[in-house]
């Protein structure tokens, strides 16, 4: 099973969002968005948003829980939503990958 965690991404002054996290084909992916997999024991990202190459530092679990990290440099909720192209150029964004990740609980 694939594991997720959460990053603090800022999106504007002042304002972060908690968005769920992947490593996939060797980079580190947000994944802002879910859409419904093939059956109700999986589910596929909407679209990816690679940060690997940005700065990032590990905060621990939100809540005492799991794995959380900080990303350091701003990211648009334009970029995030999927509105808007990147621009950064360490930021990649794939849309709609084929990829599908198993739901915990199945």
């Amino acid at each position: 099973m694939q594991k997720v965690w959460k990053t603090l991404v800022e999106t504007a002054k002042d304002e972060w969002h908690s968005v769920d996290t992947i490593e996939y084909e060797g980079g580190t992916w947000l994944v802002p968005k879910w859409l419904d997999g093939p059956t109700t024991a999986f589910r596929k990202p909407a679209r990816l948003v690679r940060v690997d190459l940005l700065s990032s530092h590990e905060i621990g679990g939100l809540g005492g829980v799991g794995r959380t990290q900080i990303l350091s440099v701003p990211i648009p909720k334009s970029v995030l939503e999927g509105t808007e192209s990147p621009a950064d150029e360490r930021i990649t964004v794939l849309q709609e990958p084929e990829l599908f990740l198993r739901v915990s609980g199945y």
